[in-house]
């Protein structure tokens, strides 16, 4: 063979190179004619064995992709449409401080009439200016946009919470969990802004406890000045701050009682606590964001009982959140407990467990007990804690103990604080959990069948949970789950058009006393100004109570007289006297804010409110002038009105139906028939109501 043959592999007589034709032939090959080796060539590599290389190599992947999984659900449960009114009161108002400068004013409030010269405040200002200009870019896909990236990285910085080195399988399931829990919080309003800014200020105090982060002393003060101008409720973050400060003081007073060196000693916090009050201090209103705990509790909570009551018959017809303002161990509380209320008792029980097992393995016995002695032992001192201390061993966890406790007490007191709740309760959860899964168990994985088991098909199962929530949101199975999409929901946005459009034929000047709070907001955002609305701290003062004076308004001027009867002659004469009392009261209300008309509610959800619309009219001091598609206005005529005149200002109910009455079928009608398997077990329709039904 030619030393050319050679370097070209050799050529045989056939014209095919030898290295080829030769060869072992692919059995992809056109040619291949070996059946007699064909099993031999087709033989798939050999298994590669297991090893624990292997098997941690697969729950680092399982344990990213779960993180992940818990930002995916956050977005997906943000990616819903809205039906909470807060919103367009953030963006008027932002508007109007960009319009006239940039600061909130202080000195009268240009949004309701019933705060004409008087002093107002607005501490979370700033996230007013967020929501506008979220709106001004981009309408209702801006304020989608901004409550599912504020979820998005709320999600991402909760997953964030762990020790690193450990499995996070536990710390996904605690953090999924929470954020079920704070989704009824993803609207783009404060609490928005106040989860995100909580999330991040566990991060740092988690990092200072696993001696991570530097710097505390000016990173917590900077967050807390900017949360207290996103978020009236900033004390939350300064509270959480000072439980863990008081805890990390414990720890290092044991540990310098032990005598440990300087590198185990945590930084003292005590400082860094009092300088987080003091940045509360860092808002045009000082006095109110310091003191909002107090006016939030003793005035806002008390008069959103007075609008949102627990009676089931009222709270059936509307998932809006009115549990917030009551205890959570309130039985009428708990009745309506949807789920994501649920979510956070559950989180919060996974902390008290991981807690009292972490506590518990701290002690100098643990090593000879069990898992569930173990518990006991910790459960025990995990409530004895906050009054005397856990001694030398088991004080690492003081901090997380008291901001358990802390936030069990403020949800004793009002629910609305259960989404901060449930966030602290993952944070302590995952972390509680991992150091007693290192002090208990050994870091090493291995190929045993059994933990095998438990880490591939914990992993799984809990992928499959995440899956189902997921499908339960996207086809709208949750209870008072809105449906996927931008912006409000269709009855919530037949609302707004059509009290909108009729609005437009109002007096400019007219002053309309509402009976709900969110049709303030709708006058707001018509560029009316409200009797009250969603802000609710401005009406609640003890000077100007008008809360109060509106829920006197619609128990005496819109329901019918109570009966006074009674055995006794003194108790009808006192019943009597009270009845005649509350209404010259209300009566005074109208007198004293000048109110010229009457909104009352007629859109869903519930049964429209005709029985207020009656009685205001058989009083004869107000007619309807207006009924549309979502509420009645009446309007105030004096007593010396002729009968022609109030005729003139009732509409023309016969001309309404018959004439303007528009008679183009914009469905096809479609015969009543049972609920397939789609509608039944899938997807849930949410029945809505087009206005020209509900004007009919």
């Amino acid at each position: 063979m030619s030393d050319e043959e050679q370097n070209l592999g050799g050529v045989s007589n056939s014209g095919v190179p030898e290295s080829r034709a030769g060869g072992r032939k692919s059995v992809f090959s056109d040619d291949f004619d070996d059946p007699d080796r064909r099993d031999e060539l087709d033989e798939l590599p050999d298994d590669e064995p297991l090893t624990a290389e292997l098997v941690e190599e697969e729950a680092i992947r399982g344990d990213f992709m779960l993180r992940w999984a818990v930002v995916l659900l956050s977005v997906l449960m943000a990616f819903t449409q809205m039906s909470d009114t807060r919103p367009l009161v953030l963006i008027k108002s932002g508007e109007y401080m960009r319009s006239h400068g940039f600061l909130p004013p202080r000195t009268t409030d240009p949004l309701s009439f019933t705060m004409d010269g008087r002093s107002i405040t607005n501490t979370g200002w700033l996230f007013d200016h967020v929501v506008s200009l979220a709106w001004s870019l981009g309408g209702y896909y801006g304020l989608t946009a901004l409550k599912v990236l504020g979820s998005g990285l709320f999600a991402f910085l909760l997953t964030r919470i762990s020790i690193p080195g450990l499995p996070t399988w536990w710390s996904s399931v605690c953090a999924a969990f929470a954020v079920v829990a704070c989704s009824q919080d993803f609207v783009p309003t404060h609490e928005l802004a106040g989860l995100v800014l909580l999330a991040y200020l566990l991060n740092l105090l988690t990092g200072h406890r696993l001696g991570r982060v530097d710097g505390l002393y000016w990173k917590l003060p900077a967050l807390l000045a900017l949360w207290s101008n996103l978020d009236p409720r900033a004390w939350i973050g300064a509270v959480v701050v000072l439980l863990y400060a008081l805890g990390s003081a414990r720890h290092r007073r044991a540990l310098l009682r032990q005598g440990a060196g300087l590198d185990r000693i945590p930084m003292p916090l005590g400082a860094t606590a009092g300088l987080c009050f003091a940045a509360l201090l860092v808002n045009p209103f000082p006095v109110a964001s310091l003191a909002a705990p107090l006016t939030q509790y003793t005035r806002e909570y008390p008069a959103m009982q007075l609008q949102k009551s627990l009676v089931p018959e009222l709270a059936a017809s509307s998932f809006d959140n009115r549990v917030d303002y009551y205890s959570a161990i309130l039985p009428g509380a708990v009745r309506l407990f949807d789920h994501t209320h649920v979510a956070a008792i559950v989180v919060l029980m996974f902390a008290g467990a991981a807690l009292s097992l972490s506590v518990g393995s701290e002690q100098s016995d643990s090593a000879r007990r069990g898992t569930i002695a173990t518990a006991i032992g910790g459960f025990l001192r995990l409530l004895l804690l906050p009054i005397l201390g856990t001694g030398p061993r088991g004080a690492r966890d003081a901090g997380f103990v008291l901001m358990f406790w802390g936030f069990v007490f403020l949800i004793v007191l009002k629910a609305h604080e259960l989404p901060a709740a449930a966030l602290v309760a993952a944070a302590v959860a995952g972390i509680s959990a991992q150091d007693w899964y290192r002090r208990s168990f050994s870091m090493t994985y291995t190929v045993d069948s059994s933990e095998l088991l438990f880490s591939r098909g914990g992993r799984a199962a809990t992928v499959l949970a995440m899956t189902a929530m997921g499908f339960a949101v996207a086809t709208s199975r949750l209870p008072g789950s809105a449906p996927l999409g931008f912006g409000f929901d269709p009855e919530t946005r037949i609302t707004i058009d059509t009290v909108s459009q009729q609005l437009q034929k109002l007096d400019p000047e007219a002053r309309v006393l509402h009976t709900r709070v969110d049709q303030g907001d709708l006058l707001i955002w018509n560029g009316r100004r409200s009797f009250l609305d969603s802000r609710v701290l401005p009406f609640s003062s003890a000077q100007y109570p008008v809360f109060e004076q509106h829920d006197n308004v619609r128990r005496s001027l819109l329901r019918p007289p109570q009966s006074t009867e009674s055995a006794d002659p003194k108790e009808k004469e006192r019943l009597q006297q009270d009845q005649q009392k509350n209404i010259a009261a209300a009566k005074e209300t109208l007198t004293q804010y000048g109110v010229t008309h009457f909104m009352i509610r007629l859109a869903p959800p519930g049964t429209p409110d005709y029985e207020s619309m009656l009685t205001l009219t058989s009083s004869g001091e107000f007619v309807p002038v207006s009924i549309e598609a979502s509420a009645a206005l009446l309007e105030k005529v004096s007593g010396q009105a002729a009968p022609e005149t109030v005729a003139a200002k009732m509409p023309n109910f016969v001309q309404m139906a018959f004439v303007d009455a528009k008679q183009d079928m914009k469905e096809v009608r479609i015969f009543a028939r049972p609920q397939g398997f789609y509608e039944r077990y899938i997807y849930r329709n949410r029945p809505v109501m087009s206005a020209e039904r509900r004007q009919a």
